[in-house]
């Protein structure tokens, strides 16, 4: 195999899955570490997100990962069905495409709330 990635489920949407490299994951986990967070239970709920939820996938050599059944359900994607793969920066997202396409439609109708994440630029 060629390397280890890390999936973070539902990261930053419920909808997606976040996939990063070792170093990128390290990164985060340091960025985490480092965050001052306004309540504990906003520190646990990030901590549940980053650590308790993530899978590690090997890489083939083709360049092909698999996903395990209980996070491909989680985003709604069936054994052979389609995924889109959406890339930014160190990191790419695993979604159903319907459920990309929905979601670019709501962020360009977007208010400009914003609720708790880690920034996650700059990861590489």
């Amino acid at each position: 195999s060629t390397g280890a990635l890390y999936v973070v489920p539902r990261l930053e949407d419920p909808r997606a899955h976040v996939v990063l490299t070792t170093e990128a994951y390290t990164n985060l986990l340091a960025r985490h570490n480092a965050r001052e967070y306004p309540t504990r239970k906003a520190q646990k709920r990030m901590e549940i997100k980053i650590m308790h939820k993530v899978a590690q996938v090997q890489v083939d050599d083709m360049g092909r990962i698999t996903i395990a059944e209980d996070l491909r359900a989680e985003i709604g994607l069936e054994l052979k069905e389609k995924v889109r793969f959406v890339g930014s920066d160190a990191r790419f997202e695993i979604w159903h495409p319907d459920a990309h396409a929905k979601a670019e439609a709501d962020l360009m109708d977007d208010d400009g709330d914003e609720d708790e994440f880690l920034d996650l630029r700059g990861l590489h």
